[in-house]
């Protein structure tokens, strides 16, 4: 997944526009847009603005390093926050990175065989 900006500088510098990845030819310079991953980030960026315990990887109430997850609520925590989140599920922030990258590679994966399918069927 590259940013748009990112594709049109190398497909300016290249005569036969290709993937910058796996090289393969893309006709007229048309890409798809991975809704998955905007969307991921979207909600990421929107809970980075109402979550009170998110900025600068401390947290604003204790002033620690954010470094749990709260499965519930998809929002960091630290320490001192669990009380606040009764009967929650708590994962480190590497472990529920590792668990969500899964989901959206899962995804991802499987949105680009129904794009290769439908591609074969045109």
């Amino acid at each position: 997944n590259y940013c748009k900006s990112c594709i049109g500088r190398v497909w300016e510098s290249e005569k036969q526009p290709s993937c910058p990845e796996c090289r393969e030819k893309c006709t007229a310079g048309k890409y798809a847009v991975n809704r998955l991953l905007a969307n991921a980030i979207k909600m990421v960026q929107i809970q980075c603005q109402k979550d009170p315990c998110h900025k600068d990887q401390l947290c604003m109430k204790h002033k620690l390093k954010l470094e749990l997850f709260c499965k519930e609520d998809k929002s960091l925590a630290c320490s001192l926050c669990v009380p606040e989140h009764p009967g929650h599920t708590f994962f480190t922030v590497q472990k529920a990175f590792k668990m969500y990258k899964g989901n959206l590679t899962t995804s991802l994966s499987h949105q680009q065989s129904s794009l290769k399918h439908l591609k074969e069927i045109k």
